[in-house]
C-alpha cells in the first residue's frame, strides 16, 4: 500500500532518504507477508520519517493476529524498559500508569508493587496474561481522564497515524502527568548511511521513526512540555558481539556504500570480511543507541 500523506502531519511535501529499501517477505506459520519496495521519506511539516510503501490494513491486521506475542517476553529488562520504570519509579506512590498496547504486561509487572498499572491491548490472549500479572485492562472506550503517566513503549512505530492516537491518548492525562514514547531513534548515527536498509525499516511492522524535529512537532500539536530525551540501545550486549556487530556493518558499507579505494582491496584479503561483498542486505546491527525515550509532561488539558 502506497502512503499518501505523511502519518505524522498528513502532509504530501518530504524529501527522499538516501537509498530506497528493497522488498522483502516475512512468513508467519506459512502465510506470507511482503513488504513491497520502498523509499524513507522525511516530512517537510512535522520532521517525522516513514516508509513510502507498507503492507495494507488487512495484512497488518492479519499480521499482528497469528504473530507470537511471546516473542517479545524476556527475562531481563530491556535497557530501554530500565529507562522508563526509572521515570516510572520517581511518581508518588499509588500512580495510575496506562501501558498502552502492554502485551502481556511484562513491563507494568514491575510497578505493580508501587502503582496502579492499566493497559490496553489489542491481543486477547496476551490482554490474559497481563490480567493474570494483575494489570488491569481497559478498552479503549473505558479510558478516563486521572493518568499520572501513559507509556508506549515499542508502540509509536507501529502506528499508521502516530499523532491521532497520541491526541487521542493525551486527552486522559492529570495536569502534570506524563507521556512517554520509547521508540527508534531517527537521528542516531548508525542508521544515516542507509536508513531505508537499516535494521529498524527492514521490519515489516515498523512503518515510521522518531526524530527530535518530531517530538519537538508532538510537543506543540499535543500541548505538552519536552522535558527530557534519552538516546540509548534497546539491547545489552557482551564486547564479543559488539566486536562482531560493528566488524560485519564496517565490511558491508565500505563493499556497498562508500565503496572506498583505500579499504575494499584490503577487505578482499581478509577471508571474513570479503564475504561482506556478496551480502545483498545489511548485516543485523542493534547494539547502538538508535533508541530514544522521550517524556513530555501536560502543562494543562490537551
Amino acid at each position: 500500500m502506497k502512503v499518501e500523506g505523511c502519518p505524522g502531519c498528513t502532509s504530501a511535501k518530504f524529501q527522499s532518504v538516501g537509498r530506497s529499501g528493497t522488498a522483502f517477505i516475512v512468513t508467519i506459520n506459512a502465510e506470507k507477508f511482503e513488504q513491497p519496495a520502498y523509499e524513507i521519506r522525511h516530512c517537510d511539516n512535522c520532521g517525522i520519517y516513514y516508509k513510502s510503501h507498507i503492507l495494507n490494513e488487512t495484512d497488518l491486521s492479519r499480521y499482528y493476529q497469528i504473530n507470537d506475542f511471546m516473542k517479545w517476553e524476556n527475562d531481563r529488562l530491556f535497557p530501554t524498559e530500565q529507562a522508563i520504570l526509572a521515570v516510572l519509579s520517581r511518581l508518588p506512590e499509588h500512580s495510575k500508569i496506562l501501558d498502552y498496547g502492554c502485551n502481556t504486561g511484562r513491563l507494568m509487572s514491575y510497578m505493580l508493587d508501587r502503582h496502579h498499572c492499566f493497559g490496553v491491548e489489542i491481543n486477547g490472549e496476551a490482554a490474559k496474561i497481563a490480567t493474570q500479572r494483575g494489570v488491569t485492562i481497559l478498552s479503549e472506550t473505558e479510558l478516563a481522564i486521572g493518568f499520572d503517566a501513559i507509556v508506549l513503549c515499542d508502540v509509536f512505530e507501529h502506528l499508521v497515524e502516530p499523532t491521532s492516537v497520541l491526541q487521542y491518548l493525551c486527552q486522559f492525562l492529570k495536569p502534570k502527568g506524563l507521556l512517554l514514547l520509547c521508540t527508534g531513534n531517527a537521528d542516531a548515527a548508525a542508521g544515516k548511511p542507509d536508513l531505508a536498509n537499516f535494521w529498524y525499516f527492514r521490519t515489516v511492522e515498523h512503518l515510521c521513526m522518531l526524530s527530535r524535529t518530531h517530538a519537538k512537532f508532538l510537543s506543540q500539536k499535543l500541548g505538552l512540555n519536552l522535558i527530557d530525551w534519552q538516546e540509548m540501545s534497546h539491547y545489552q550486549y557482551g564486547w564479543l558481539e559488539l566486536l562482531r556487530q560493528h566488524t560485519q556493518n564496517f565490511a558491508y558499507r565500505q563493499f556497498h556504500i562508500y565503496r572506498s579505494p583505500f579499504w575494499m582491496p584490503i577487505l578482499k584479503l581478509i577471508p571474513m570480511m570479503k564475504r561482506a561483498e556478496n551480502w545483498t542486505v545489511p548485516p543485523l546491527f542493534t547494539c547502538t543507541k538508535d533508541h530514544a525515550l522521550v517524556v513530555f509532561e501536560n502543562h494543562a488539558n490537551c
